[in-house]
């Protein structure tokens, strides 16, 4: 999915996209940061882009940024589109999310090596130029096998209960008491093993028909991930207890993330 980059302004300013990459575009706000009317607009664009339909749903998994999960307007639209939501667990997505793990390490870099280039060719880094600079670095990044390899070694796509070993389980040491970290740890794998349920329910209701196969794709600067898969009812009723919110084909999982709208 084409890329979309916030800049530091409150009024729009189209002399900032000059070189960007095809399809990408611009968003304002005074912070900087990413806004729920800002993740709306993204939203909308991943709808068209993805293709999805009530009849071809897609899942989205998502961090539990309160721009993501406390929007009620993207809640409409997911359950309007076909788009189910999924949240990462807390704390996870440094492990869980294809974005952290497989995309933005290689981004980073590229981004580096074009910002020393620009730099040594005696030029200053501006707003104004900064768009062209990425998005070299993001087409050199944004490749298939980059994306594959991501789901791949978060154990989503071809999924795989097993990718993470019983030490990624234990809670860290001196930070809290023993009986407080055998608690901990114990909720976190409830948590992981309903999130893992549903993943494998998701990818197994697709295996029919055959020609719903589900594809990963990665998208960057909305954290956030995209996968083809089918209906929300295949979800166990396990995950139906932990779901503090549900509209229909829209589930936002885990209640640390998310407080009432």
């Amino acid at each position: 999915m084409p890329s979309m980059l916030i800049f530091s302004r409150v009024k729009e300013n189209l002399e900032l996209l000059h070189g960007a990459p095809p399809g990408a575009w611009a968003e304002y706000h005074k912070s900087g940061y990413m806004q729920t009317d800002i993740f709306t607009r993204w939203f909308e664009k991943f709808i068209e882009f993805s293709h999805a339909t009530p009849a071809n749903p897609v899942l989205l998994l998502l961090d539990g940024h309160a721009t993501h999960i406390r929007n009620l307007k993207v809640i409409e639209l997911a359950k309007s589109n076909g788009v189910q939501v999924l949240c990462f667990p807390p704390h996870c997505t440094h492990k869980m999310q294809p974005l952290d793990v497989g995309f933005n390490g290689p981004l980073n870099i590229n981004f580096g090596r074009e910002v020393s280039k620009f730099q040594r060719q005696g030029n200053r880094v501006i707003l104004k130029n900064l768009f062209s600079i990425f998005g070299k670095a993001f087409l050199e990044s944004a490749k298939m096998d980059t994306a594959i390899n991501a789901f791949r070694r978060c154990g989503i796509y071809p999924f795989n209960s097993e990718i993470f070993p019983d030490s990624e389980f234990a809670a860290s040491k001196g930070a809290i008491t023993s009986h407080s970290s055998q608690s901990r740890s114990q909720e976190s794998e409830e948590r992981i093993e309903g999130y893992k349920d549903t993943i494998r329910g998701l990818i197994n209701s697709n295996r029919e028909p055959p020609s719903r196969k589900a594809l990963p794709s990665t998208q960057t600067h909305g954290s956030t991930e995209s996968q083809s898969s089918t209906s929300a009812h295949s979800a166990t009723t396990e995950h139906q207890k932990q779901s503090p919110y549900q509209v229909e084909n829209c589930k936002l999982l885990h209640s640390d993330n998310i407080q009432k709208l």
